[in-house]
């Protein structure tokens, strides 16, 4: 677990609690193998849960209790095979629009950094007034929190995204008044908004416009989205976003059946 940042931890701790401890917490690590984790992953399954994590999650735990002694043998664990993966979305560019006309105040900055920026949630808020420097239109993307720990940004590097005409008043208006170590995103009350605010927000925003109900890291999938679409160069993409390989970038490019079909039409030209 210390070698993940403390959101993953968070994350894989409350999986463990929740699942693996109500399933296993009762047995001997020598009784888990296979049939006993393919009726875990069954009894999933039948929930509407995700499998895959789950299972990978009952590996790792085996596998680090083998690797201290404390099995004689690492357990026939199933690997599950990758489902086949559903032909991604992103939002649209009028979806994106109706989103920033609606929001207002710290929402509307935050919902624009990310768009516009591709800011990851928590390094939208992190985000302090110096790291905006408007003179030469850049943003310096310096740190991220991670649960409510502040840390670098994920990839472990500090990038430079530049200011977009669409984002420049947002910016404009979110720093004034503002002292350079304040950060941008912030309630009405001087606070940092929490991860799960943010989201709260976005969904009621969404529920009062009745839009679809876009996940604010569908947000960042538009930028990266629209960026391809624009027929930026890949791996411009990827330093934009701050990811760690091409590899990651691509995941996140949102193709849809149309930009497929537009795609194979120029095979005719």
């Amino acid at each position: 677990m210390p070698q993940y940042r403390p959101a993953t931890r968070q994350r894989y701790s409350a999986l463990f609690k929740q699942h693996l401890l109500n399933a296993f917490g009762s047995k001997s690590l020598d009784d888990i193998g296979q049939k006993e984790v393919r009726a875990f992953a069954g009894g999933l399954q039948q929930r509407g849960i995700q499998v895959r994590p789950l299972v990978n999650l009952v590996r790792t735990v085996l596998r680090a209790a083998f690797e201290l002694g404390l099995l004689e043998s690492m357990p026939d664990v199933p690997r599950l095979e990758r489902e086949g993966r559903k032909l991604p979305e992103a939002p649209s560019d009028e979806d994106v629009e109706q989103i920033l006309k609606a929001s207002e105040g710290w929402l509307r900055h935050a919902v624009a950094l990310t768009a516009f920026a591709g800011l990851r949630q928590g390094e939208v808020r992190a985000i302090e007034v110096r790291d905006v420097d408007l003179k030469q239109d850049l943003i310096r993307v310096r740190r991220a929190f991670s649960d409510q720990e502040v840390l670098t940004p994920k990839s472990g590097n500090e990038r430079i995204v530049p200011i977009v005409p669409d984002l420049r008043p947002i910016l404009v208006e979110a720093v004034r008044g503002k002292l350079p170590m304040a950060r941008i995103v912030i309630t009405a009350t001087g606070r940092t908004p929490t991860r799960q605010y943010v989201l709260a927000a976005l969904k009621k925003l969404e529920e009062r416009i009745k839009t679809r109900p876009w996940s604010f890291h569908a947000l960042r999938h538009y930028f990266i989205t629209a960026l391809s679409r624009r027929g930026v160069f890949i791996e411009a993409v990827r330093l934009l976003a701050g990811h760690s390989s091409l590899a990651v970038t691509q995941r996140y490019m949102h193709a849809t059946a149309n930009d497929l079909k537009e795609a194979m039409s120029k095979l005719n030209k």
